[in-house]
């Protein structure tokens, strides 16, 4: 028998796209919606069918496998059967030769020998009897056969029906474009005009060119003045011409006796232009006074020097204690490693064991930076214009307001909402089984500079008139989150005002960079940021833990951020609004800028006569880090290769934004991933505090609390989505990421964050 086949998917999971399109379609839009709108349009068509048949493969290729073993299985039960029996052979049928009396009373011993074969069987070479008995149930799976056959002639049928669904909305869409060409084009307030252009005004308009011919040999009417009679003389002709060796006179003014020569004006011509003047003036330096030019000229070595200073005092100079450097006595800020390295003292952090599963990790450094987090407490909320400047900061305690107490605007008119992260210094070490995590303000040796950053206070809407990634607070229809549904607007599952999801890698990356070059889907560099920033602040490896307001006897932040927007049901949440977003951009805006978490109320219809809440969280004014949606990131890629195929999970980053992609090209591998789901137990960790796992087995309390998934049944790229939604409970987390998507990944609880790159 024929292996089954499943040819184009018939549907997936994350919505009803082919009834979007049809709302879509089934509007008077060849009366109301421009050309570009109709691109926009098929674009969008283009794409749901992309991510349908997509989104299905899986689903589509499961099914294949579990229908042909199936068969199969049914296919081996038959012929084990069939193997008991014997061929007609053609001509051969019951005998015509009587049989005698001897041969009748051998014909009597047969009733003995009948009973001995009934419990006998043929022998078949060196078979023997088998202890897997045919039995009533095999018969049973023999005989679905058909009904399996049928199943598959109706999927077929299904899919038969999808791919003329297909045609009829690319049909559609020709009518459209056939439409189309007969309109002209909105412009402004302009409207038809009811006074129409007859032949008689085209006849007039024929005239035109005669005219302007006539016109030519016209004089434009002046006042009162008319041709004069008075004819202009060749006399009079020359005498005109002369006056072009006179200069008019001007009063006070006369000759001058001094001629000015072709020499004068041939030192003129060699004076230097204006931008010649200007370039030696600007090798140039303005007088200072009580300064001059000093004989010893600074140059690009001196600079290099100073420069590198540091590096060449910890590499040429050791202490004569650990409080002085040769003679000189060092401040408190300073001391020296075991090398002799000058350290900067301001420096705070944690360390933890990885081979102890309590979450919890000790506090390192200059303690009293841990009261004042100096550089968690530069985080700033703010607006932020699509050039990257600062359009106005807002009040930490009041987002309604700004720094300077007028009232603020976040629905985008002002900029974008955004969290600016200052400029710091990060190092890791790895000493044994023991890992450590230092930030500073200032530059230390050792330490890597991390840039500044502009990350999204909200998941990321969409400005769908302007095709823009945003970070708003905004309910308008031009705002519209979810995949755009238009008739829920008037329903509790409304997307206004929410985030936009079921969009691949790819397109949020372009309709980010739509703001301008350094706008981008959050990148995986810009989240290690504010991942250990996290834990440093906190010290504890369970960021789910209860949120506690208060701080410890010694000054220190303690708890977590709660259990986020993780709590739902996956039956209910599909019932009600098939996975889309259900919190509004902003439902923790009462937070401002601190941490913790708001519990927002769901609505009625949500699940009937059965109140549910759910929890929003934030850190330092960004929404919902974990939780509510998966969060897709930029700059990362996982590399999964089935056993078949090597057996390899590897884990690839770049942070060059130009490189940025669904490709290999220009990303560097960092390290290997686990290849089963588990709660996380390492990270790759390493110089550069990868946060992504090397090992799991933990769980919802211990070691990293955050659940890592994965799928090594196909080999391919996989995008890394982080967080969690809202039906993953105590598996979400800061550092919860799956691998098993691909990179064109779109879904319906799968969206992104804004960021702009320094």
């Amino acid at each position: 028998m024929e292996k089954f086949k499943i040819g184009i998917p018939p549907h997936n999971q994350g919505g009803d796209t082919l009834r979007d399109i049809a709302v879509k379609l089934n509007g008077n839009l060849s009366e109301t919606a421009s050309k570009e709108e109709v691109t926009e349009l098929q674009k969008e068509v283009t794409e749901s069918i992309s991510n349908l048949e997509k989104d299905t493969d899986k689903k589509l290729n499961d099914l294949e496998t579990s229908v042909n073993n199936s068969i199969s299985d049914l296919e081996q039960s038959t012929q084990e059967k069939l193997n008991t029996k014997v061929d007609k052979i053609e001509g051969k049928g019951l005998s015509t030769n009587d049989y005698t009396n001897q041969e009748k009373e051998q014909v009597a011993k047969i009733s003995n020998i009948e009973t001995t074969l009934a419990n006998k069987v043929d022998k078949d070479g060196d078979k023997v009897l088998s202890d897997n008995n045919f039995s009533d149930e095999d018969k049973t799976n023999v005989n679905k056969i058909p009904t399996i056959e049928s199943d598959i002639t109706t999927i077929e049928g299904n899919i038969s029906t999808i791919e003329g669904n297909i045609d009829t909305i690319n049909e559609n869409i020709s009518t459209i474009n056939t439409e189309l060409d007969t309109k002209v084009d909105k412009d402004g307030s302009k409207v038809l005009s009811d006074n129409n252009y007859t032949t008689a005004e085209k006849e007039q308009v024929a005239k035109i060119a005669t005219i302007e011919s006539d016109l030519e040999t016209k004089v434009d009417k002046d006042g009162s003045k008319v041709l004069s009679d008075n004819n202009y003389t060749t006399a009079e002709k020359n005498l005109v011409a002369t006056i072009s060796n006179k200069v008019d006179k001007i009063d006070g003014k006369s000759l001058s006796t001094n001629d000015f020569t072709n020499d004068l004006k041939t030192k003129l011509d060699e004076l230097d232009t204006n931008a010649e003047l200007t370039t030696k003036l600007g090798n140039k330096v303005d007088k200072v006074e009580g300064k001059s030019l000093s004989t010893n000229d600074f140059s690009n070595n001196y600079k290099s020097m100073l420069d590198n200073i540091e590096d060449t005092v910890n590499d040429n100079l050791r202490p004569a204690t650990e409080s002085t450097l040769g003679a000189v006595k060092l401040s408190s800020d300073f001391s020296f490693n075991s090398e002799g390295e000058i350290y900067l003292n301001k420096v705070y952090g944690i360390e933890w064991d990885t081979t102890v599963s309590d979450p919890t990790c000790t506090r390192i450094g200059d303690m009293s930076l841990h009261k004042s987090l100096p550089i968690q407490s530069k985080m700033k909320a703010c607006l932020l214009n699509d050039d990257g400047s600062v359009n106005y900061y807002l009040n930490p305690n009041d987002w309604s307001k700004k720094i300077t107490g007028e009232v603020s605007n976040l629905d985008g008119t002002d900029g974008q909402v955004m969290i600016e992260i200052p400029e710091h210094y990060r190092k890791f070490e790895e000493d044994g089984n023991i890992r450590r995590c230092y930030l500073s303000e200032g530059k230390c040796t050792g330490f890597t500079k991390v840039p500044k950053v502009y990350v999204g206070a909200y998941e990321a809407a969409l400005d769908r008139t302007n095709n823009k990634l945003a970070s708003v607070c905004n309910e308008t229809e031009q705002y519209r989150g979810g995949n755009n549904q238009v008739d829920w607007d008037t329903l509790s599952k409304s997307q206004l005002g929410k985030c936009a999801t079921y969009m691949t890698r790819a397109t949020m990356r372009t309709r980010a960079r739509n703001r301008g070059d350094n706008w981008n889907e959050m990148d995986y560099e810009s989240w290690k940021t504010v991942f250990w920033l996290y834990y440093v602040e906190y010290a504890n490896r369970n960021c789910q833990a209860a949120v506690n307001s208060e701080l410890t006897a010694e000054g220190y932040k303690q708890g977590g951020l709660g259990n986020g927007a993780t709590t739902l049901t996956s039956a209910d949440w599909s019932a009600y609004n098939s996975y889309y977003p259900m919190l509004k951009c902003g439902a923790s805006n009462s937070l401002a800028s601190g941490s913790g978490e708001v519990i927002v109320n769901l609505p009625d219809d949500y699940k009937v006569d059965t109140p549910t809440t759910l929890a929003c969280c934030r850190y330092r004014g960004i929404e919902n880090p974990f939780g509510h949606i998966w969060t897709n990131v930029e700059g990362a890629i996982f590399d999964i290769k089935t056993d078949a195929d090597g057996g390899t999970s590897e884990f690839y980053t770049t942070s060059d934004k130009t490189k940025f992609g669904d490709t290999l090209e220009g990303f560097t591998k960092v390290g290997d991933v686990p290849r089963k789901d588990g709660y996380v137990t390492k990270l790759i960790f390493g110089e550069n505090g990868e946060f992504a796992p090397s090992d799991n087995g933990g769980g919802s309390t211990t070691y990293w609390c955050d659940y890592f998934y994965t799928s090594i049944s196909s080999s391919s790229l996989r995008t890394l989505l982080l967080g969690g939604s809202c039906r993953y409970g105590a598996l979400s987390g800061f550092g919860s990421c799956t691998s098993s998507y691909g990179v064109s990944t779109a879904d319906a609880d799968v969206g992104g964050r804004l960021c702009y790159l320094i």
